[in-house]
């Protein structure tokens, strides 16, 4: 008995073309500068990097639920690049020992 054909997608491309944008994609990524916006290529004045972080637990009062929640942002402000590309030298800051 034959079995019946199922209907190809409109977007199914072939195997080796598809293996070929896939690589693509990481050639392209390994030669992209990091420090350049994702298509514009202009180079990124924010060096910000954010983390935050929140927790939350509901207690149990006589007046009922509450909610206790606490939000912390971690914030580093880098300086910029020098043209070279290189980050500048920065000395550690000497520590107290008491």
């Amino acid at each position: 008995m034959p079995k019946p054909d199922r209907p190809k997608p409109a977007a199914d491309k072939p195997l080796l073309r598809s293996l070929g944008e896939f690589f693509g994609h990481i050639v392209q990524g390994v030669k992209t500068d990091p420090a350049l916006g994702s298509s514009s290529g202009e180079p990124l004045t924010d060096r910000t990097i954010k983390r935050t972080t929140i927790q939350e637990h509901t207690a149990e009062t006589p007046e009922g639920p509450v909610t206790l929640r606490r939000t912390v942002i971690d914030e580093v402000a880098l300086p910029p690049r020098d043209g070279a590309g290189t980050p500048p030298v920065i000395a550690p800051s000497p520590r107290s020992n008491g």
